[in-house]
């Protein structure tokens, strides 16, 4: 009985010592229209002044505007396209979005949510929709990163979109840089 006792304690103080956990939330229910939009609530964080989306659910798209309808002042989409899209404005420690989808409610899809305060990562969620409902697995954020998700280190430009045209910059970059290495070695 003791021992049970103690373990309880360990427990309760490590969770305790994680701090808050992050939140990412739906509110009410989705949308619809030609595509669709969820409003969503970020709060329990701390403070962040950066949000983004990221498409993990091969064939599915956001839809432009990708993250709309913000419920604090100062806040604009960064760069998007239809598999990824950020937004930033002032620091907020709660905040509530609208995200627009591509198709129908009757489709299920995935898609990976972070937010950042600068530099810092300070919530990282992934978002499945069953149509009909949202299932949100929210990871702990650590100094070090998002611990025990296989995430860590996920970094703000991870989230930031690259523009088309230096897309294909890079990869005329990357395969030229190949071919200087290929032509040594022949």
């Amino acid at each position: 009985m003791k021992k049970c006792i103690v373990s309880l304690v360990v427990v309760t103080l490590l969770v305790a010592a994680n701090g808050a956990v992050a939140d990412l939330s739906a509110i009410g229910e989705p949308v619809e229209g030609n595509s669709w939009s969820q409003p969503f609530s970020e709060s329990g964080v701390g403070s962040f002044n950066f949000v983004a989306v990221r498409m993990t659910s091969s064939g599915d798209a956001f839809e432009s505007p990708a993250i709309h309808t913000f419920n604090r002042s100062g806040w604009t989409i960064g760069s998007e396209d239809a598999t990824m899209a950020n937004a930033s404005g002032p620091a907020q420690t709660s905040m509530n979005f609208s995200i627009k989808f591509a198709g129908s409610t009757s489709n299920q899809l995935e898609f990976d949510f972070v937010s950042f305060n600068g530099d810092l990562l300070k919530d990282a969620a992934h978002a499945v929709w069953k149509p009909g409902s949202w299932a949100i697995t929210t990871f702990t954020v650590s100094k070090s990163g998002v611990d025990g998700t296989g995430i860590t280190g996920w970094q703000r430009s991870d989230f930031e979109a690259v523009p088309v045209p230096a897309a294909v910059l890079l990869g005329m970059l990357g395969l030229s840089a190949a071919g200087i290495r290929l032509r040594r070695f022949v």
